[in-house]
C-alpha cells in the first residue's frame, strides 16, 4: 500500500483513467485488505512524487494481527 506523500498519478485500469490522486490519498489498499495480489489497476506518476510504503507486516506490527478488523472498525464508525 502507497501513500501520496508528494505529487501526482493516474490510476489507470488498462488504457482508460480512472481518476487522478494526489498529496494524502493512497492506492494498493485492496491487496492488504483483501489477501489478494492480483493486480487490477495501476497507476503512473505525472510528476515527481514521494510516497510512502506500508507493508502487511507494517500493518500488523502497527494495528496487530487483527488490522483488517480495526480498519473496518475505523470505516464504520468514522464513514
Amino acid at each position: 500500500m502507497y501513500i501520496i506523500k508528494e505529487g501526482i498519478v493516474s490510476w489507470k485500469i488498462g488504457f482508460k483513467e480512472i481518476r487522478k490522486l494526489n498529496n494524502n490519498e493512497y492506492f494498493g489498499g485492496n491487496s492488504l485488505l483483501l489477501d489478494d495480489v492480483k493486480k487490477g489497476a495501476g497507476v503512473i506518476t505525472l510528476q515527481k512524487c514521494i510516497f510512502y510504503k506500508l507493508s502487511l507486516d507494517d500493518l500488523k506490527a502497527a494495528l496487530s494481527d487483527d488490522f483488517r478488523d480495526v480498519i473496518l472498525f475505523f470505516f464504520f464508525t468514522h464513514c
